[in-house]
């Protein structure tokens, strides 16, 4: 029997009963009780609920605050009475609801997690293991399609759809669906053949028995279809260019738009009753109190897209740009903080569903009409169409975001033009073929390090000794290392060549520790917390830990010897091969930083890339780094530094940002060390403390650390097998060539 159970909240009436009651009468509509068996039995088998459409609380009668907490409480039900897994999910990004706190109370926090391709092929597995199997492969041979598959919308539309094939876009996905539930209703009675051809049908079955080809050329013939792109249209775009959609239109309304558009398309106007019949038992649309609207958001944008040619996408995105860039401008104006743009894109589009759609449908011409209209969703649509490479184009884009690059200084734009050009493969010099542009020249001199100014005090503890240097010309990389960077490494081998890796680092990488010795160090430090439970408060009231951080040190101190054991094993099962956050995709544009790297990953990479170039590459000693972060803001005294742009807890942007958002004109031209200050903590060579070998400096800042860190004369320290999501590094070149 399927473990898993689907349902859309978009099914729910206007005034919603949100409870376990409600989610077991869709049960009862679905599953046939007496064959199977009831929603109690299968939630205390361990069931997998997956609730989709968080989103639609914009069609309900509540706040979104409210909604979000009753269906936490929901959750909280179903998991007491024995579900295995509930995952709530929105048109394009699963929301995990954390159950901490009482019932009824606020939810603490909401957390947008992807569906990772482990569990995409879990859930398939339950309801068809074929289709699983070809999901498995389809994503490992091409990993971009787990963002396709990863919502459960998407995924159970491809389970029902029964296509024999793995389908590349949502356009597509949703075509199939269509095609079936158009093959499913064909003889009933009350399927009206003038609107849907026997012709059309036909073909359709044929390309669905293939499971390749498309179905939309054929779909976009068919009358009943191009008159729900009509409305569709009325129901996404409003009236006004600012105004907002309408999700639900009176009948008397929507016949008339159904009857508008088959009378455009010269197609003989038939009883709008039937017409209503047909696509409700299409499964397209539904009524609830003598309004009408589509069961779900993404095929409403997805018949607006195929109802609306290039030029009315072109002008969307016109009046679309021209909205964001004045909300900019305003909130510039009025230095209102900036709003969280979820990575990696550093772009929300309010009809982004609809662009891609419209570009999954007209292929390549749709990026490329917008290329001077908006670079940024020309590269996004662009690999939306996951057709064959059109190098022309792609090429056209990448010089368009290169231009803007040049010109735009606000760094949301940045973020989301330097993003833009990483998915769309451009790349960051490389010291193996561009050493002029890769590499800064750090001049030899003297250098006064470890100070702030008077009125800018480093927090207690947390400040290196005030030192002045005199140091060699050295070469410092201008970057922290990126992704594409670190990529080369793994696939050139470098997590399983040994000469590469200190002794330590070896024995790390392959877990030859043994358990035991990982259950000491953990209770050790454990038992620490224990002896000064005090520690944690007085951590995060300095600053120098963040509430989640004092959270996760408050719940290490309360871990029995037994978990630690438990965790000793699991950890000591897994042999390094990647970076601990290498699937996470808000961290994996190719341009941002490579994060969750332990100091023995950086000095392996380090190893690697001075055998690359016949040179000795290393981590930056805690001298060098300060003295390339001054060599950056021509200064040559960590006293004179004062607050700099950079990517740090106070702009609220959710991740790392790509390399490059916050580099200075005067960086770009002279090819100068950027973004040293925020963005990721760095580590360097030297130990934190004489005879600690196991903890080594960091440097710089992250973006989840206040500001105060991101100053040079801030001295952090990491474990050296830390992975952290906020810990990347760059490299130093002292000898040989490069």
């Amino acid at each position: 029997m399927a473990n898993s159970f689907y349902v859309g909240l978009s099914e729910q009436p206007a005034q919603p009963n949100i409870s376990l009651d409600w989610l077991s009468q869709r049960w009862q509509k679905k599953v046939d009780v007496h064959r199977w068996c009831t929603f109690d039995q299968f939630l205390a088998d361990g069931g997998t609920v997956l609730v989709d459409g968080l989103n639609d609380v914009g069609i309900r009668a509540m706040p979104l605050e409210q909604w979000m907490f009753h269906w936490r409480d929901v959750i909280e039900e179903a998991f007491e009475s024995g579900a295995g897994r509930v995952v709530v999910a929105c048109r394009t990004r699963d929301q995990l609801i954390p159950l901490r706190g009482p019932r009824g109370d606020r939810p603490t926090a909401v957390s947008m997690l992807p569906l990772s391709k482990q569990y995409v092929v879990a859930i398939a597995t339950q309801q068809d293991p074929e289709a699983a199997r070809r999901l498995d492969d389809a994503m490992t041979a091409d990993p971009g399609l787990a963002e396709l598959y990863s919502n459960p919308f998407r995924l159970v539309v491809y389970l029902e759809s029964g296509v024999p094939g793995v389908v590349t876009t949502g356009a597509k996905l949703f075509g199939f669906h269509i095609s079936a539930a158009i093959l499913r209703e064909r003889d009933n009675l009350n399927f009206h053949r003038d609107l849907i051809p026997a012709t059309a049908a036909a073909r359709l079955a044929d390309i669905r028995e293939s499971g390749t080809g498309d179905p939309w050329p054929i779909l976009a013939t068919i009358p009943l279809i191009r008159s729900l792109g009509a409305l569709a249209k009325v129901l996404t775009f409003p009236i006004e260019p600012r105004g907002r959609a309408r999700l639900t239109i009176p009948r008397d309304d929507a016949d008339q738009v159904l009857a508008e558009a088959l009378h455009e398309i010269k197609h003989p106007v038939l009883d709008s009753d039937r017409v209503l019949d047909t696509v409700r038992d299409l499964h397209i649309l539904v009524e609830e109190d003598s309004k009408i609207r589509f069961v779900h958001p993404s095929l409403q944008h997805l018949f607006a897209a195929s109802g609306s040619g290039v030029n009315e996408i072109v002008t969307l995105a016109q009046d679309e740009r021209g909205l964001r860039r004045s909300r900019t401008q305003m909130s510039a104006e009025a230095a209102v903080p900036p709003q969280t743009i979820t990575p990696p894109t550093y772009v929300d589009y309010r009809y982004d569903e609809v662009f891609h759609f419209a570009a999954q449908l007209r292929g390549v011409e749709l990026p490329n009409r917008l290329v001077d209209v908006d670079p940024v969703l020309a590269a996004r649509l662009y690999l939306s169409t996951r057709q064959e490479a059109d190098t022309q184009v792609a090429a056209n884009i990448i010089a368009t975001l290169r231009s803007e690059l040049d010109r735009v200084r606000e760094h949301g734009e940045r973020s989301a033009i330097i993003a833009a050009l990483g998915d769309l493969g451009w790349r960051l010099p490389d010291p193996r073929d561009d050493s002029l542009r890769a590499l800064a020249v750090v001049p030899a001199g003297e250098w006064r390090l470890g100070m702030r100014s008077s009125d800018d005090r480093l927090r207690r503890g947390s400040a290196s000794e005030f030192r002045i240097i005199e140091l060699p010309s050295f070469r410092a990389s201008r970057f922290p290392v990126s992704n594409a960077e670190f990529l080369a490494f793994i696939e050139d081998g470098g997590y399983h060549e040994k000469a590469f890796w200190t002794p330590e680092g070896w024995e790390w990488r392959m877990r030859s520790r043994t358990v035991e010795q990982f259950v000491t160090d953990w209770r050790r430090r454990r038992d620490v917390l224990r002896r000064h439970p005090k520690r944690i408060v007085e951590l995060l009231r300095s600053g120098r830990a963040t509430p989640a951080g004092a959270a996760a040190l408050v719940r290490f101190a309360g871990l029995e010897d037994a978990d630690i054991a438990e965790h000793a094993r699991r950890v000591q099962s897994r042999r390094a091969i990647t970076p601990k956050y290498w699937d996470r995709a808000e961290l994996t544009n190719p341009l941002q930083p490579v994060v969750g790297v332990s100091w023995f990953e950086a000095n392996a990479f380090c190893k690697w890339l001075g055998s690359a170039l016949d040179a000795v590459v290393r981590l930056p000693s805690e001298h060098e780094w300060e003295a390339a972060c001054l060599y950056s803001l021509d200064l040559s005294d960590t006293a004179e530094v004062g607050r700099i742009a950079g990517n740090t807890r106070d702009l609220a942007y959710p991740a790392t940002t790509p390399i490059g958002t916050f580099a200075t004109p005067r960086q770009t031209e002279l090819n100068l060390p950027v973004e040293l200050l925020g963005n990721v903590f760095e580590w360097a060579f030297d130990y934190y403390a004489p005879g600690d070998h196991n903890r080594r400096i960091v440097k710089g800042g992250s973006w989840r650390q206040e500001s105060w860190r991101a100053h040079p004369a801030y001295r952090g320290r990491g474990d050296v097998d830390a992975q952290n999501e906020d810990m990347g590094f760059r490299y130093v070149i002292t000898e040989g060539r490069a």
